[in-house]
């Protein structure tokens, strides 16, 4: 596995770069409509999915947990596919699960909350939970510029992490 990553520093330049322009369009311009990002993320499957399958192909000797590799690979695929030929219900779906999850996460907090010895950070994070699930419910379209805000600042950290990395792996290549 070493030998995979050192060799393909390009591969994880590439996946850095993606991330950190997708960061920086999705906080630069949230106002641009939701479904813009959503073929963005799609593309982004794709290469990612592009890159993990190949290297999986191209070292199928000496990567271990291989299976896991074309796996992944083969899901970013499909994944980037489905959300570029279906971009619309694949956003609701994203919302929906979003707020639902942020719902039952918000629930069992209180629930917690209420059972704790000074549990009141608990409560407030279940009313912060349940308070965001809601605007996802009531205002979709403000939610998903807020969601689109905050991917898009993990993003950027991400891409400049996946840079750095990269680019410290060209400097450090192992002689094998």
């Amino acid at each position: 596995m070493k030998k995979y990553v050192y060799e393909n520093w390009w591969a994880t330049a590439l996946k850095g770069l993606a991330a950190l322009l997708f960061g920086i369009f999705a906080v630069v311009r949230t106002s641009l409509a939701f479904e813009t990002l959503v073929y963005y993320f799609g593309f982004l499957a794709i290469i990612s999915g592009i890159l993990v399958f190949s290297g999986a192909i191209r070292y199928k000797k000496t990567l271990p947990h291989r299976g896991l590799w074309i796996f992944e690979g083969l899901l970013d695929i499909i994944i980037g596919v489905i959300v570029i030929y279906y971009p619309a219900p694949s956003a609701e779906v994203l919302l929906i699960l979003m707020g639902a999850w942020a719902f039952a996460t918000g629930a069992m907090q209180l629930l917690a909350a209420f059972r704790l010895h000074d549990g009141w950070l608990w409560g407030l994070g279940g009313v912060a939970s349940i308070a965001f699930a809601l605007i996802l419910f009531k205002h979709p379209i403000a939610g998903a510029i807020a969601i689109t805000f905050v991917i898009g600042i993990y993003m950027i950290i991400l891409g400049v992490f996946l840079l750095s990395s990269a680019f410290r792996l060209r400097q450090h290549r192992d002689p094998f």
